[in-house]
């Protein structure tokens, strides 16, 4: 079986590592990048709106071990990113889940808003006192032009399209 890498566009024979549902989750063996895909051998319903938060997310995704390793890479990008384009005092964080990423950026003086396409995770984000919406409600939370950057980590390698 082959498929088709969301990251590098290559087809790959990927290594099959989990199947959730009628999901299966591949590692591209061109550039390694983890990703689902709708597996047809196991489909038998309607396509989930969220593909990617399984129950088990919710306290991987708080663990202090797991924050610290995020927090690292967080302040790695932002650093290069400001480099490139000057400060960031807004963002909108796309495929935000609990609001990681939100509570990183409000530690850093930066507002901002996250985005979800799961309710869950939304609501997660939330009780912690962070800005996070529904994808849907995007347009009417932040105006057009309101915001110096948007950020998606973790998100390419979970579309389906």
């Amino acid at each position: 079986m082959t498929a088709f890498c969301p990251a590098c566009g290559r087809w790959a024979q990927p290594t099959s590592l989990l199947v959730e549902e009628s999901y299966r989750l591949y590692r591209c063996s061109s550039c390694r990048t983890e990703f689902f895909a709708r597996d047809r051998a196991v489909f038998d319903g309607p396509v989930r709106e969220s593909a990617y938060w399984e129950d088990y997310k919710f306290s991987v995704y708080r663990d202090p071990a797991v924050l610290a390793e995020y927090e690292q890479r967080y302040e790695r990008v932002l650093r290069l990113a400001e480099d490139r384009i000057g400060p960031i005092r807004s963002v909108l964080d796309i495929g935000c889940g609990v609001g990681n990423f939100l509570a990183y950026a409000a530690g850093r003086g930066i507002t901002a808003v996250g985005a979800d396409v799961e309710a869950r995770a939304v609501e997660v984000a939330r009780t912690r006192g962070l800005h996070a919406v529904l994808a849907s409600e995007v347009d009417g939370e932040v105006p057009d032009g309101s915001l110096d950057a948007a950020s998606m980590w973790d998100v390419v390698e979970h579309l389906l399209d």
